[in-house]
């Protein structure tokens, strides 16, 4: 008989050489206690977790054009750390981490991003460091740059017995125009996508002269 030792276990070897079959018998150990194979119930068994998560969805920002620092919220697997990625083209630019909460739901700040056009990615990493496939991207624009003051307003006639007289000029295409008598709001109207604008009061101007 073979004595072999293994972690202050011993095992003693039985060998039926009529079948050729080997056999390790738990004896005593110094301990006194029966020693046991590795399994189920020792405490040398381990799990292994190969399987990657599944993409963040519902990646959406919630922020406005002119924030710097776009605030976003999305859906990743429980508990997993979440990386947006930010890409000008095909170029990272940038990066940002958080960790979804136990039901999944995650809400992340970018750093400071220049004026531009970005696509956003996410990520999720679990705890036994599988990584996720990137997400579907959403497209942002950062525009923290005010736009020229509105130019060539005009009416029909500087002096007109129109009450509603309609107003005309250029901005910045597709902008949002407001317009104003001395220094009270008039309405707001939309440039088209050549700049050009045109407003007709709803209610009527009482007479008067107004810049």
């Amino acid at each position: 008989m073979n004595f072999l030792q293994k972690e202050n276990f011993f095992y003693k070897s039985l060998i039926l050489s009529t079948l050729g079959f080997l056999f390790f018998i738990p004896i005593e150990t110094f301990a006194g206690k029966s020693s046991l194979p590795a399994g189920k119930n020792s405490p040398f068994s381990s799990s292994n977790d190969t399987t990657a998560p599944d993409a963040p969805n519902l990646l959406v920002n919630t922020s406005d054009s002119n924030n710097s620092t776009p605030t976003f919220t999305g859906n990743a697997e429980p508990n997993s750390k979440v990386t947006l990625i930010f890409y000008s083209g095909s170029t990272v630019t940038s990066s940002v981490k958080t960790t979804a909460s136990k039901k999944g739901a995650f809400t992340v700040t970018s750093s400071t991003l220049e004026d531009g056009q970005y696509s956003v990615k996410a990520t999720s990493t679990d705890s036994a460091g599988n990584l996720s496939q990137k997400s579907s991207s959403i497209s942002i624009t950062i525009d923290t740059t005010a736009p020229d003051t509105p130019i060539s307003l005009a009416t029909s006639s500087a002096t007109t017995n129109n009450s509603t007289p309609t107003i005309t000029g250029n901005a910045e295409p597709s902008s949002k125009v407001s317009l104003f008598i001395d220094s009270s709001l008039l309405g707001t109207t939309t440039a088209d996508t050549k700049g050009a604008f045109s407003f007709t009061p709803s209610s009527a101007i009482e007479d008067g002269t107004y810049s």
